[in-house]
């Protein structure tokens, strides 16, 4: 199930929530390109066509910015996936030199590799261009990286790192993963620390004898920010420090592009130091291309809108939550089920809008009359017994 939504950015904060985020479309299958073009085929057409509206005598222009996580982006510009030579959306760096400082990436500049909705369109088959953008009056310059996704993959890496020096502290090789729950006290440690802070985490092994662990969800991410002490979960470890300090400066990085006005020399400063201090941890095989968004074109984002804060999938994601499960909860998933959650929610959208409360109703008991609770708490509690 794939979910479109609309948002105003001249609603300032509202535009971030789910109540902020219009539904536009529902897509019974994946994010593909060809289920979004089929999808996407009468919104787009539309949007060609809208890019002014008359409020009385005043012609308002229309103009169209374009946010999601990274695998929808590259789709729906024409571009194949992350994995490729050139995995940037903005530019063409190739995956082998995308860390280097030196090349100065730009998402505005040609001469500097940057992309356009043109160039895309003339390249098919070069620099990881496959098919048409499917929204061709938005350009590149307006497609903005979702401060969200870009928190969860980029602390997704760092914490596979972090489990990888757990492993190499350890001693714990493929050949010895069987034997992880009694000969490892760094992983141990690291299991606890998360397990104490009621996040739930446990180390396994597939068939083939790989290590798995499960996703942390973005509560459970921020609050490992706030419990980790490297030092503690790993006490031999010489670069200790280090790691801890590349942790804490992309926390706070995240935490200034959260802002309505960062400022932009303050932002590409710690960037900097960030990128330097990452790769002299660790290898430039480390680095994936979210890293290369967040370092050379994050900066430039913020100069050409101010900040991209207000670009957040978090209320999208908070829509997408609520409309798949009610999609997996419903006992009619006919032809018409998605037809029907769209109404539904625009229905609950229309009362938002027109401010009313939603009444929270009170039954009484059928046993005793009373409100409150009801006939099942007396057969759990006995009689006259409240839950509590």
């Amino acid at each position: 199930l794939c979910v479109v939504t609309l948002g105003l950015l001249n609603e300032g904060q509202v535009c971030k929530t789910s109540s902020g985020n219009y539904l536009l479309c529902l897509i019974n299958g994946g994010d593909s390109y060809q289920d979004l073009e089929h999808g996407l085929n009468e919104i787009i057409n539309e949007m060609d066509r809208l890019n002014k509206i008359m409020f009385g005598e005043k012609k308002i222009k229309i103009r169209y910015y374009l946010g999601g996580d990274y695998h929808f982006l590259l789709d729906v510009m024409g571009l194949d996936n992350a994995t490729s030579n050139h995995p940037c959306l903005w530019c063409k760096a190739h995956k082998r030199n995308k860390h280097v400082k030196e090349k100065d990436w730009s998402m505005s500049d040609p001469k500097k590799g940057a992309r356009t909705v043109q160039d895309i369109k003339d390249n098919i088959g070069k620099y990881n261009c496959s098919r048409t953008p499917l929204f061709p009056m938005i350009e590149t310059v307006d497609v903005v990286v979702d401060t969200l996704h870009l928190y969860l993959r980029v602390t997704d890496r760092l914490l596979s790192l972090l489990v990888n020096e757990c492993r190499r502290q350890d001693g714990i090789d493929r050949a010895k993963m069987k034997r992880i729950h009694t000969s490892s006290e760094c992983m141990k440690r690291l299991e606890k620390v998360l397990t104490d802070s009621n996040i739930y985490f446990k180390w396994k092994t597939d068939d083939k004898g790989n290590l798995i662990y499960p996703d942390l969800r973005g509560p459970e991410k921020i609050k490992l920010y706030q419990i980790l002490d490297i030092k503690k979960l790993i006490p031999n470890f010489e670069k200790a420090d280090k790691v801890q300090e590349l942790w804490n400066l992309f926390n706070n990085i995240i935490c200034l592009l959260r802002n309505d006005n960062p400022i932009e020399k303050d932002v590409t400063k710690k960037l900097n130091d960030w990128h330097n201090l990452f790769l002299e941890l660790y290898p430039t095989e480390q680095f994936t291309p979210y890293m290369h968004v967040f370092i050379f074109h994050v900066p430039e984002m913020i100069k050409r809108h101010g900040s991209i804060s207000h670009f957040t999938m978090q209320g999208l994601e908070r829509v997408n939550e609520i409309m798949k499960t009610s999609y997996f909860k419903s006992t009619n998933q006919s032809k018409d089920a998605l037809l029907q959650l769209f109404l539904k929610h625009k229905r609950l959208q229309y009362y938002i809008d027109m401010k009313y409360n939603r009444e929270v109703r009170s039954y009484k008991c059928s046993t005793c009359g009373e409100e409150g609770h009801n006939k099942r708490c007396h057969l759990i509690h006995g009689e006259g017994a409240t839950p509590n």
